[in-house]
């Protein structure tokens, strides 16, 4: 079932190549980061919003979406530089919708939203507007994570009627398919899926797993057994996978490829705590958080040299701030996430040139 918006965008707007000279346009050189060469960009909120938060970037950066709030209530925006932020508004009847993942394009956005009969998975275009992702009458629902670089598989889980979700997938051509028909991982979640729809990743429940053909799901390797872990991002070929372990209340991020143990991705900050939520689709770079005295901000680790604290908007008067990083473009020089400023929590972009190292 369809169910165009009255939304629509210039051609232009998913045409055109945005530097990051075009994005560093009215930015600034973010607070409490720990070298030179970074930029952060404030990206707004809607209006009569106060908050806002940028989830994930299409791989050129010309494309963020996320959610921020509004005069209407909380919504999931794209933002451009030609356009600024811009509510995709809901499904019919609903009051609140969500952005969760974008193709490599920036043509393809999905999400949830609110509607008739409760929370809903939709899938966007310029084109068809928000559509409603379709469940049998058997399940609770599919709840959209990501979307593949080529737009056209989604990943996220399928609830259940009776409790609990299994990890699954959703193409147009054969609507949901549980990624573990046999239920063996009860309780999993798919939150990313690589460029071509042939690579996933998750946890199930609390062990990162990954999915892939002919092999099935197979729950990914620790040093720890006893450890939770979680795998929260796959780079576009499906060889690197990024996400955290949490042990002795302590989190840590990791990274695993498809046939080894997982590694350490930060080493430069001691044993503070960290967790890795993102990564660039050439695998280079590993986005997240880390927590620094008193306060947390987003880092990006580029294979080839040491982390990178990418800090945040100042905030008047207080001198406190707290960042986080979500995603990252083909080649990390564009991570999103969100930050902590003078005007309340804002989704931002930060433009990072790793040469300056």
């Amino acid at each position: 079932m369809f169910y165009p918006r009255m939304i629509m965008l210039a051609a232009a707007v998913f045409h055109t190549v945005f530097t990051s000279e075009v994005l560093a346009q009215a930015c600034h050189t973010p607070y409490e980061a720990n070298r030179d060469g970074i930029t952060i960009c404030n990206l707004g909120v809607l209006d009569g919003g106060s908050s806002s938060f940028a989830k994930a970037v299409s791989d050129d950066g010309s494309v963020i979406v996320g959610n921020s709030d509004s005069a209407d209530g909380e919504r999931a925006f794209l933002w451009t530089t030609s356009t600024g932020m811009i509510s995709l508004g809901t499904l019919p009847g609903g009051t609140r919708s969500l952005a969760t993942d974008v193709s490599a394009d920036g043509r393809v956005i999905v999400g949830k939203s609110n509607s008739f009969g409760g929370w809903h998975s939709f899938i966007w275009t310029e084109e068809t507007g928000m559509q409603r992702i379709e469940t049998s009458e058997v399940s609770d629902g599919f709840s959209a994570s990501a979307i593949s670089g080529d737009g056209r598989v989604v990943a996220g889980y399928l609830g259940s009627p009776i409790g609990g979700q299994n990890a699954a997938l959703w193409t147009r051509e054969t609507g949901i398919r549980q990624l573990d028909p046999n239920a063996a991982f009860s309780g999993s979640t798919a939150l990313d899926i690589n460029h071509d729809g042939t690579v996933i990743v998750g946890r199930a429940p609390f062990q990162a797993f990954l999915y892939s053909q002919p092999e099935g799901m197979i729950l990914l390797k620790s040093s720890n057994d006893n450890e939770v872990s979680m795998a929260h991002a796959v780079s576009a070929d499906g060889s690197v996978i990024a996400g955290f372990f949490n042990g002795n209340r302590n989190s840590r991020s990791a990274q695993w490829s498809r046939d080894g143990l997982a590694e350490p991705v930060v080493r430069d900050f001691d044993n503070a705590k960290n967790r890795a939520l993102g990564i660039s689709s050439d695998g280079n770079v590993i986005v997240g958080g880390v927590q620094i005295g008193d306060y947390d901000s987003a880092y990006a680790q580029h294979q080839s040299g040491p982390a990178i604290v990418l800090g945040g908007l100042e905030e008047a008067g207080s001198g406190f701030v707290s960042s986080n990083a979500s995603g990252a473009n083909m080649d990390g020089s564009i991570v999103v996430g969100s930050s902590t400023g003078e005007d309340g929590h804002r989704a931002v972009s930060w433009l990072v040139n790793y040469d300056n190292e």
